[in-house]
């Protein structure tokens, strides 16, 4: 069933002009959907979306320097470009509905608007990261006009504004295996679907030639991002040892300020001779460029820690498409040489020796038929068409709109499901003979220490023990934590389950949204069999915890906004919101119950266009501690 999807995506810029985004959104057109994009303007071009409607919005100038410069510095200041766009959507886009929201970026502008109108108008989210900070290690890629210790803090802040923007997404997507590993840190559900190529464009087609062409095509940026040198130097030791094939030409079109850099390899290793340079083509283009190709050169560097990561070029994907050999120098030994593996694609060299002897293998096959053929692994190839990119993106966004309709059943876990601050008991079993916790646990039951408490809480919602507390947790290990709290859920909560709630709870549908830490949140939800949670989240350095947390106490109807029909187990008045909104609520009282009544008929009269939710009150056993 096709649907109305908005798509909110940083500007397309040339000379590809965003291919994720435009292939998608044809394909989908095709089925039916209806598409809506709304982007920044890139100066340089005029650039629109086809077979959607394309709402465009104009940041910077192109023409004025100073004026620009100036917008540059208020916009990573106090982030005015998103609020730009939000008033552009919002005014514009005010009257009319959508099934789904799609926001598309390689960095971070614009998660928090699209986080923003997802919440504000109930609109399940897709966030789609085709890159992230995390990747480019220090390569000149991420660069700054700020001073070097400012653009650190400026990237610290923007990495923190994405994974807090993260945190509003439904799901997220992403291109390559360690993209999705280093985001399934930070979000549970996260989507691999690889670029990929068009196969109404890139096909194989056998062109004869007159000479035995390398060709480059595409942005290089800096050498110690993709570096050429490798297959120079190979070329080299084959001048230099009369192995040279005749007729070979190497031919580079990319960006004009790096021509120097290249030419200057070039003559390092005495091939100058063979080096043609040119600017970008259009991308109608590169299809016959690379039918004429013998040889298709993709440009990267080995991943090591303070290199690249994950970068699969859509280069790649075209020369894939195309059936010609690949010869990818230097090997990043990551994703993108398993790919190559996985495809039978061509080579991805880490010797000299290895390209010299690739090059000569596909000369021999040149002079025989006029042309190159590479036998792709033909099954393999045909995951990474435009194609099945958006037939993945189909059933990801149909499934999602299905689920937003589906009823579910929000459940808090303390003071609901069991009798118990499951944060501080399971912090005071796991930290029992430590006695500096011990300490502060004592100075925070003094009338003085709660009171203080309370009053920052209230005042900042900032729980000071808790942040404290957690700090106690510093140095130690996810699974050391995750073992600990699956015996804290046997032998302490479990004994302390409340029954009367526990008679009421359905057996599928189950979200658990609550304060506690996301440790205790996910080994409660595995034995209900929750199939989603949002909790607080501790925060991991290579697995091992920083003593630090993302506190959602406050939050959790932010966090849950396009849930649109459900029922409510709760005892938290912080919960007030959800309660208002679900459809049926049964609360569990602790001599509150007229309080709970106050606060619902003040909340209903402020949100009028809320159905009034059925209401069951019942009196708790115990006293809450």
């Amino acid at each position: 069933m096709p649907y109305r999807l908005l798509i909110l995506t940083d500007a397309p810029t040339s000379p590809l002009f965003c291919p994720r985004m435009r292939y998608l959104i044809s394909n989908l057109s095709k089925q039916g959907w209806q598409c809506t994009v709304v982007s920044e303007t890139d100066p340089s071009n005029d650039f629109v979306f086809p077979d959607c409607r394309h709402i465009q919005m104009r940041y910077y100038s192109g023409h004025n320097r100073l004026r620009d410069r100036l917008r540059w510095f208020n916009d990573k200041l106090f982030a005015q470009k998103e609020k730009q766009l939000y008033r552009l959507v919002t005014g514009t886009l005010s009257e009319q509905q959508f099934d789904l929201l799609l926001c598309s970026t390689f960095n971070t502008f614009p998660l928090e608007t699209a986080a923003r109108i997802s919440r504000e108008r109930h609109i399940p989210l897709v966030t789609d990261l085709r890159d992230i900070a995390e990747q480019w290690g220090e390569t000149r890629y991420w660069q700054h006009r700020l001073p070097q210790r400012l653009a650190r803090i400026y990237n610290r802040r923007e990495i923190a504004k994405r994974n807090n923007a993260l945190r509003h997404a439904d799901a997220v997507t992403t291109v390559s295996p360690w993209h999705r590993q280093f985001l399934c840190n930070i979000h549970p559900n996260v989507h691999l679907i690889y670029n990929g190529f068009d196969d109404t464009g890139f096909y194989p087609d056998n062109i004869r030639t007159d000479n035995f062409e390398i060709l480059y095509t595409g942005k290089i940026y800096d050498f110690g991002l993709r570096n050429p040198e490798l297959l120079f130097k190979a070329l080299g030791n084959m001048h230099d040892e009369g192995r040279l094939p005749a007729n070979l030409i190497l031919r580079f079109y990319c960006e004009e300020n790096i021509h120097d850099a290249v030419v200057n390899m070039a003559e390092q290793y005495h091939v100058r001779h063979l080096l043609q340079l040119g600017s970008f083509v259009p991308n109608s283009q590169i299809p016959q460029l690379l039918h004429s190709a013998s040889i298709c050169l993709l440009l990267t560097n080995k991943a090591e820690d303070a290199g690249t990561h994950g970068i699969m070029t859509t280069k790649f994907f075209e020369a894939l498409g195309v059936e010609k050999p690949v010869l990818c120098v230097r090997s990043d030994e990551e994703c993108l040489a398993q790919v190559i593996e996985d495809t039978n694609a061509g080579l991805a060299a880490t010797t000299a020796e290895q390209v010299e002897q690739f090059i000569l293998d596909k000369y021999a096959e040149w002079e025989t038929n006029g042309f190159t053929r590479q036998q792709v692994n033909k099954h393999t190839k045909a995951l990474f068409s435009r194609q099945k990119q958006a037939q993945q993106f189909e059933e990801l966004f149909a499934d999602i709109c299905e689920k937003t309709n589906a009823r579910y059943t929000i459940v808090d876990i303390c003071w609901t499901l069991f009798s118990s601050n499951t944060t501080f008991d399971f912090l005071d079993s796991l930290l029992s003979g430590n006695a500096s916790y011990q300490r502060l646990r004592r100075i925070f039951r003094t009338r003085i220490g709660k009171t203080f408490n309370l009053l920052v809480y209230r005042l900042l919602h900032y729980d000071i023990q808790r942040h404290l507390a957690v700090r106690y947790l510093r140095g130690k290990s996810r699974q050391q934590l995750q073992e600990k709290a699956e015996i804290f859920y046997q032998q302490y909560l479990l004994p302390r389950k409340i029954d009367k709630i526990w008679q009421r709870l359905p057996e599928e549908n189950i979200i658990i949204a609550s304060g506690t830490l996301d440790v205790i949140a996910h080994t409660v939800a595995r034995h209900i069999g929750a199939k989603q949670v949002y909790a607080s989240e501790l925060i991991y350095k290579d697995d091992i915890c920083s003593g630090k947390l993302h506190d959602i106490l406050l939050n959790k109807h932010t966090l849950t906004p396009n849930i649109k029909n459900y029922d409510i187990f709760t005892d938290n008045l912080s919960d007030i919101s959800l309660v208002s909104r679900a459809q049926n609520a049964v609360i569990l009282t602790y001599n509150n119950t007229k309080r709970w009544q106050k606060r619902l008929s003040r909340e209903q009269r402020n949100k009028t266009k809320h159905a009034t939710p059925v209401i069951t009150y019942l009196d708790a056993d115990t006293d809450r501690y």
